[in-house]
């Protein structure tokens, strides 16, 4: 009987520095937080390359990160939230301006774009 304990212990063992190999291979996710305004002028937006998402008659904007496995909604009731592709799951949820008209996205730089009233409000990963 203390055989089969030993291996049945020797088996949870394994199995779980199997599943923290699994997660751990997963990208950290790192928060976005907000960091700073700028003037919406159409010249600081056109000289980066983004993806970008005009907000849809639902109020809702979607851009997918295919690099990093993200998906960025944007609600025009102030929420936007991150999800992983795929398995859906939320990763941050982050109260913005209401009723924004544009979202963009730059993934050199990893910032968020929520254009809203004449200004640009910047998003960055802490």
């Amino acid at each position: 009987m203390e055989k089969v304990f030993k291996i049945l212990v020797v088996f949870v063992l394994l199995m779980l520095l199997i599943v923290y190999f699994i997660r751990s291979r997963e990208r950290r996710f790192r928060e976005y937080v907000f960091s700073h305004r700028i003037p919406d002028s159409r010249d600081v937006m056109d000289e980066m390359m983004l993806l970008d998402s005009v907000i849809s008659h639902e109020g809702v904007a979607t851009i997918t990160d295919r690099d990093a496995g993200l998906v960025y909604v944007y609600h025009t009731h102030g929420m936007l939230t991150i999800f992983r592709q795929g398995v859906q799951k939320e990763m941050q949820r982050l109260a913005v301006p209401a009723n924004g008209y544009f979202l963009s996205f730059d993934p050199v730089k990893e910032e968020l774009y929520l254009h809203h009233e004449g200004e640009i409000y910047v998003y960055i990963r802490s």
